[in-house]
């Protein structure tokens, strides 16, 4: 399998790390998580698997990833959505939203689904 340091997932993306950095605050789950919800189409971006998840003073998310895997998920219909599930490949990420440009009010906005 190839190992992917960069893993785009629609509005969302993930850049493996080297380590992560001191004083995260863990995040509790039950396998899976919601890490971003659709404003408009109830999907969302789901980590599910085996993996540690941590937040920062920022609310960034952090991953130490064992075997895991992102997935775009419809809460209406409780299926896959669009984008095809994603495993992560390496031990330690960092998730950030992507942003748009909106030339209208001339504006950089987090993008959204």
């Amino acid at each position: 399998m190839k190992t992917k340091k960069h893993i785009q997932h629609g509005d969302v993306s993930f850049h493996a790390i080297e380590e992560l950095p001191a004083e995260l605050k863990p995040i509790k789950h039950n396998g899976e998580y919601v890490l971003v919800e659709g404003e408009k189409t109830g999907h969302c971006h789901r980590l599910k698997g085996k993996f540690e998840l941590f937040t920062d003073k920022d609310g960034n998310y952090y991953i130490k990833n064992q075997e895991s895997a992102i997935e775009h998920w419809d809460k209406n219909t409780n299926q896959l959505a669009e984008h095809a599930t994603k495993p992560l490949t390496m031990p330690f990420y960092i998730v950030k939203r992507e942003n748009e440009f909106s030339p209208f009010n001339e504006e950089i906005l987090k993008a959204s689904d």
